[in-house]
């Protein structure tokens, strides 16, 4: 990807040219945590230095923002007026500074005619140095505005099963792709956005292959800023999407009903996985192994199992009963944050968490009427499970933890009715 820099003033921020979308994706700046909301364009102060950027917004309530939506004419006019903002902003300062300064002479006997011209001489040189400062501060905000301004990847059609994408740029589905004998679409390449457009994603009857499938198999290479995009149903096959070796990678706005896993990731570091509908699906709804620091918020993940028991496919291959009919199961993974999901009427468990798992945060979730456990953390340490709105009607207990008096986790504020053991769940 090329850099480019927003520099004035002495600042240096390294950006890249090509985001998860098709936008402009900068580095998160100092001094905003992803509980902020920065909008289309953020200006931002570091060290008295003033520029204006066009930050992503890596929440999951706000997974393909407003640039992202955007025609490429609608993001040039963007451009447009921002640097036309900036120039006149120059302009204004350079003006202030050009503008004569008619001081009080007083007594030229008082004080001599070469003082005076020795003031005027430094007046003029402090004059001169803050116009040229202001000149490269405006130079290299336009500079930085043209870098921006990459022109829109190129949109590709797919109106049929087993398209490959093997190059960056935008994928649009514009017709239903049913009957699939193999997978639907296979993502191998980084820089990719896939809209699914309404459509449908169908094996017609249930198979081994996958609906959308992101990751070279095989291949110890990791691909990195793909972004799956509903409006978009997928159904009947063993996944309906699968992840894998995949780095800031996203699925958003599908449903993935009636297939084996409604969805599955496995090696995968800022996963985002929001605002999807993972239900009716006859094994589990989503499996994550081997994730570091992803989000699984605002999901649908209800009513999964109903062919169990029976054997599951696993993220990395292979099968287990063991995760048949979870909600959400969470394998072997670290620093997670679960949130705002309702995970419920499951066959299993509503969340069930690995001994091998560890400092998630789980928060305000619904987990209720499940056959097993609401929240079931089973003997992983440093998680907060807090403020879940709802977990009641499970068929074992609605929150459990099976470390000795919960180990090194935090629970708190929940709202439940049954749990194990009951001294330390709160």
């Amino acid at each position: 990807m090329r850099k480019f820099t927003l520099a004035g003033r002495g600042l240096v921020h390294p950006c890249y040219a090509i985001g998860p979308f098709g936008g402009p994706s900068c580095l998160q700046p100092p001094g905003f945590s992803i509980g902020d909301s920065p909008t289309l364009s953020t200006p931002w102060q570091s060290g008295g230095s003033r520029m204006v950027v066009v930050w992503y917004d890596p929440r999951p309530a706000s997974l393909c923002p407003l640039w992202f939506q955007m025609a490429a004419p609608s993001q040039s006019l963007v451009i447009t007026v921002l640097t036309v903002l900036t120039v006149l902003t120059g302009l204004i300062s350079i003006v202030a500074l050009m503008k004569p300064n008619h001081d009080s002479v007083g007594s030229e006997g008082a004080r001599g005619r070469e003082t005076l011209q020795a003031r005027h001489r430094k007046k003029e040189n402090t004059r001169m140095k803050y116009i040229n400062r202001d000149l490269a501060f405006v130079t290299g905000i336009l500079i930085a505005l043209a870098g921006t301004a990459v022109p829109a990847l190129a949109v590709t059609s797919i109106t049929t099963c087993g398209f490959v994408i093997s190059a960056p740029g935008n994928y649009v589905l514009n017709a239903n792709l049913l009957n699939c004998t193999g997978d639907g679409i296979d993502v191998l390449a980084s820089n990719v956005s896939v809209n699914l457009n309404g459509y449908i994603i169908n094996a017609g009857s249930p198979s081994s292959f996958i609906g959308v499938n992101v990751g070279i198999p095989a291949s110890p290479i990791r691909l990195n800023h793909v972004g799956i995009q509903g409006s978009g149903l997928i159904k009947n096959f063993v996944a309906g999407v699968n992840i894998t070796r995949c780095d800031y990678c996203q699925v958003a706005l599908v449903t993935s009903a009636q297939n084996a896993n409604g969805m599955s990731a496995d090696h995968v570091n800022y996963i985002n996985v929001g605002s999807n509908v993972l239900v009716a699906n006859t094994g589990a709804g989503l499996l994550l192994s081997e994730s570091v620091n992803g989000v699984v918020a605002y999901n649908e993940i209800s009513g999964n199992g109903s062919s169990c028991p029976g054997s599951t496919s696993l993220p990395g291959g292979g099968t287990s009963l063991v995760v048949c009919g979870q909600g959400l199961f969470i394998e072997d993974s670290s620093a997670n944050t679960v949130n705002n999901n309702t995970l419920s009427g499951n066959l299993a468990n509503g969340l069930w968490q690995d001994h091998e798992s560890q400092f998630s945060r789980i928060y305000s979730n619904v987990t209720d009427g499940n056959a097993g456990v609401g929240i079931l953390i089973d003997g992983s340490g440093g998680n907060g499970i807090f403020n879940n709105t709802s977990s009641r009607g499970n068929g074992t207990f609605d929150l459990q933890d099976t470390n000795f008096a919960c180990g090194t986790n935090t629970w708190g504020s929940n709202v439940f009715f049954t749990s194990n053991p009951s001294t330390c769940i709160h």
